[in-house]
């Protein structure tokens, strides 16, 4: 990572919430405004690693013009080591010590849209700033750390009527509080579909997670997945068919098989597992995930910020403007063949 240059992941968080059967997910204006108001009251931070790194939502903002939250997360990092600046030109070197409850600082900008996606309900697209030091899944630990800690505190926490209809003694409808749960899953590479369909289809497994589910008679064991192995009967490339995965994801997405694990050969006849989300069609992990290289950043970027860096953030205000575009055009385009069927 250059300090003229970032790279920028694109992402979508699904909002679920801990009582699925008795809460429904709020939208993301509300969960943002959650997490101000927390950092508001310094309480946006997370220890993680038996209290030797912290996590913490340095800054946090809304634009409701343009419709987006954008947030900077840090890490501070006791076990990093210290940083080293070397000059081979005049053969020396320094090394930067932490200090008494110092951590190395790393830190990523974190954009959200609080708009739905087109016909994807509960989902909002998310670019977040690539970091070596700050992955994906603390970022998405940390949300949730802020949200778990609000809904523990009893902190105004979220609530909706009981869909049972229950009412209390005055008669009014009784509330169940919850709190959301987040979820990150990457947007397809181009790279990654280019390779799937160049490439030779070598099997798809799709997966169904089961949550403490004991076996019968047997309590020492616990049911942790369900699998169904399909291989592929064709050696040659498939036409369209990362259309036709999408299809077969979403088949079995009804189905309650919630993930994919595709075995594919790349052109070059090395192979490749990819894991998918079939409701989706995003990656699970961070494989083959989006990316948009920025580059030429000018005033040049830290490790981190003490808090956002407005110039960092309006180009990536651009990426997210010419996602909705994109989307915009395609629902458009999709809706015209539509009526030229009917």
């Amino acid at each position: 990572m250059q300090s003229d240059q970032r790279r920028v992941h694109f992402y979508d968080m699904r909002v679920a919430t801990n009582k699925k059967k008795a809460a429904t997910p709020p939208p993301m204006a509300e969960i943002v405004k959650a997490l101000s108001d927390r950092v508001a009251e310094k309480k946006g931070i997370h220890a993680i690693s038996n209290n030797r790194a912290f996590l913490e939502i340095a800054d946090i903002r809304i634009d409701e013009k343009l419709n987006y939250a954008l947030m900077l997360a840090r890490i501070a990092d006791m076990t990093a080591p210290d940083a080293c600046f070397s000059n081979p030109t005049a053969g020396t070197s320094r090394v930067a010590r932490k200090r008494k409850g110092e951590g190395r600082g790393f830190g990523a900008h974190l954009m959200v849209s609080l708009e739905q996606e087109p016909g994807r309900p509960h989902t909002y697209l998310t670019l977040l700033e690539k970091n070596h030091g700050l992955h994906r899944s603390h970022v998405q630990r940390l949300l949730q750390a802020v949200l778990r800690g609000q809904y523990k505190e009893d902190d105004e926490p979220f609530s909706c009527p009981d869909p049972s209809g229950a009412r209390d003694k005055e008669g009014r409808p009784k509330m169940v509080t919850f709190r959301p749960m987040l979820e990150f899953t990457g947007h397809p590479s181009e790279t990654l579909l280019e390779e799937l369909q160049a490439g030779v289809l070598k099997g798809i497994n799709i997966i169904h997670a089961h949550h403490k589910q004991e076996v019968g008679g047997h309590p020492w064991l616990e049911a942790s997945e369900d699998i169904l192995r399909f291989k592929a009967t064709s050696a040659k490339p498939i036409k369209n068919l990362w259309k036709e995965m999408k299809a077969f994801f979403a088949e079995n997405a009804t189905e309650g098989y919630e993930r994919a694990r595709v075995k594919f050969q790349k052109p070059d006849k090395t192979k490749e597992s990819v894991e998918f989300d079939t409701a989706t069609g995003n990656i699970v992990d961070d494989k083959y995930v989006k990316t948009r290289l920025i580059q030429g950043i000018s005033p040049l970027m830290d490790d981190s910020a003490d808090a956002i860096v407005d110039h960092f953030a309006a180009l990536m205000e651009e990426q997210l403007m010419e996602h909705r575009k994109a989307v915009g055009a395609a629902v458009k385009s999709s809706v015209q063949e539509a009526d030229a069927v009917v």
